[in-house]
């Protein structure tokens, strides 16, 4: 396939990424139809809610079994009747596999190994529950990939957690990293994806109207990336579905590409 004839805004991977509350479960929403969402926490209120999204072809499951997921993933990778399948939340997921692992496994060490297996009666994780767990997220990413293959969007979402760093010279630096068990994996996981976006929501006055967006490039400390050449930062879709502003400002971009 030559690269010019492979421009498209659909069968990509998108990762969605944000503090709680931004708008990435309605993101989701605005996708092509019909949807399927893996909803690892239960909460789907944002769309049955949102007058946009309440009506349309929207199919969820909530998961709190992690052999339920992995069948069907992979029933999804052999035939996907979906336009978009989504994964929401990655915390919830980490959560539902870590629950797999300690109902399954038990927490694993050495005879050797004198620390303790559990506090006041509550598992403590070790090295090998860690290592699940990034295992597991590093599966689902490879079935995402499968199901995009057959053209379908796929996406996941996740949280972020924000800590403070001091460097040698006394400043402190603040950093984002998605929340998940291992950092290792959270590094990992944008390189999956297509395209990666970072949602945001500001707070306004009591008369004003809450305002979500998201940004498509680096913004400070919030790491986002796009494939679309010349994309604009910014997506404001405050009161409108996410995805058709995205597909306006493809469009835009490209617009503006061809007259160069």
């Amino acid at each position: 396939m030559k690269l010019s004839s492979y421009e498209s805004t659909e069968s990509l991977m998108y990762l969605f990424k944000s503090e709680s509350g931004c708008g990435k479960t309605t993101a989701i929403g605005s996708f092509p139809e019909p949807i399927y969402i893996f909803s690892c926490d239960g909460r789907v209120a944002p769309l049955k809610n949102n007058p946009l999204t309440k009506d349309r072809n929207i199919e969820f499951d909530i998961y709190t079994d992690y052999s339920a997921i992995v069948r069907k993933l992979e029933e999804l990778e052999k035939h996907c009747p979906y336009k978009t399948v989504a994964i929401d939340p990655l915390t919830g997921f980490a959560r539902i596999v870590i629950g797999h692992l300690f109902n399954n496994r038990g927490i694993s060490k050495k005879e050797d190994d004198k620390s303790p297996r559990s506090v006041g009666g509550i598992p403590i994780m070790g090295i090998n529950e860690y290592n699940g767990e990034s295992s597991a997220i590093a599966s689902m990413l490879l079935s995402l990939r499968i199901i995009r293959n057959h053209g379908v969007n796929t996406i996941l979402t996740t949280h972020v957690v924000t800590s403070e760093a001091r460097q040698l010279d006394g400043r402190y630096i603040t950093t984002r990293r998605l929340l998940t068990g291992g950092n290792k994996i959270a590094a990992e996981i944008p390189a999956y994806f297509d395209e990666v976006y970072h949602f945001y929501g500001k707070e306004p006055g009591l008369s004003d109207t809450t305002r979500y967006r998201a940004v498509t490039s680096n913004a400070g400390e919030d790491f986002a990336r796009t494939s679309f050449y010349g994309l604009q930062q910014e997506i404001d879709f405050t009161g409108k579905l996410f995805y058709e502003e995205l597909i306006h400002a493809i469009e835009a971009s490209r617009i503006e590409k061809n007259s160069l």
